[in-house]
């Protein structure tokens, strides 16, 4: 088709460095043709690249920040000399960082390709973890937990984005639930990693220093793995051929929210908080980590 052919030669011309609402710019109010046979390939192909990436990602991020209950099970309270409210301050640092940093986020969300911004994150947060096995002390431990909620503050918006940008509106639920339903998966491997690593005899390493390297290092090696697999958008994707990416951008025209922006609005922000289902999705997202919290 001629339009196909002008998406091509566009994306050629322009390389993987097409952000925004470019690939909705290159079919324009032109219909290509789409079969439901050419829908259902072109999801699975997105299925086996971008929520294969989104689950395990996610399930890294729960697992790292799960695993200190399970340090403090093995030692570390002792090892780092925790006294009163210490151990609860340290579980709590995480979540306040990532609070704190959340406006900066966003604009890193916005401004940043994915490609670049997730393995950046994904590597910040895994050195964080592996530093807590060098903690010998309470200070030792807040700065090290800070910068693991800091690098992973930009996680789930950025995940929900990601989600929003390659699947339509009736699809997105179950991908969403996909990744974002690791988070009771990494809760019981890291019961069950942490015991049969916390049992490792070791004269150099403490218990709780073996779990705490373990997942730091599986996060800082998946890094590159991510940044190897992702693509940004559409017009970059690797695993689509150039035949498939006009049609993968038809498949999204119905949804009516392009397919990415690089422009950061402040009359955004103001629509995020008049918005009624925000105040939703924080009741949800409170409620839901009532019980997560570590205890000692």
């Amino acid at each position: 088709m001629a339009s196909e052919k002008g998406f091509v030669d566009m994306v050629d011309r322009a390389g993987v460095e097409m952000h925004g609402d470019t690939a909705l710019t290159l079919i324009g109010s032109t219909r290509v043709s789409l079969t439901e046979e050419d829908n259902k390939r072109i999801r699975r192909k997105t299925d086996s690249v971008i929520l294969i990436i989104l689950i395990w990602v996610y399930f890294l991020q729960i697992l790292d920040k799960t695993v200190l209950g399970y340090g403090a099970t093995f030692g570390l309270l002792k090892a780092t000399h925790l006294t009163g409210n210490q151990y609860s301050f340290v579980g709590s640092i995480a979540p306040i960082a990532q609070l704190a940093w959340q406006p900066v986020s966003a604009v890193l969300i916005v401004k940043v390709p994915h490609r670049i911004l997730m393995p950046c994150l994904l590597l910040g947060w895994g050195i964080a973890q592996s530093a807590m096995a060098a903690c010998h002390s309470f200070g030792d431990l807040l700065a090290a937990r800070f910068f693991l909620g800091l690098f992973e503050g930009g996680c789930l918006p950025l995940f929900s984005i990601i989600t929003s940008q390659w699947y339509r509106r009736s699809e997105q639920p179950l991908r969403v639930a996909a990744w974002y339903g690791t988070n009771g998966v990494a809760t019981m491997v890291a019961s069950a990693l942490s015991y049969g690593l916390g049992h490792i005899p070791s004269s150099v390493l403490e218990s709780w220093q073996i779990i705490f390297l373990f997942v730091g290092l599986v996060t800082i090696v998946s890094a590159p793995i991510v940044y190897w697999k992702l693509d940004n958008d559409i017009p970059s994707a690797r695993f689509l051929s150039p035949e498939d990416k006009p049609k993968a951008v038809e498949r999204l025209r119905a949804n009516q929210t392009g397919t990415g922006t690089h422009e950061f609005k402040m009359s955004h922000i103001l629509e995020l908080f008049l918005e009624p289902k925000t105040w939703l999705w924080v009741a949800l997202s409170m409620l839901l980590n009532v019980g997560a919290g570590v205890t000692k």
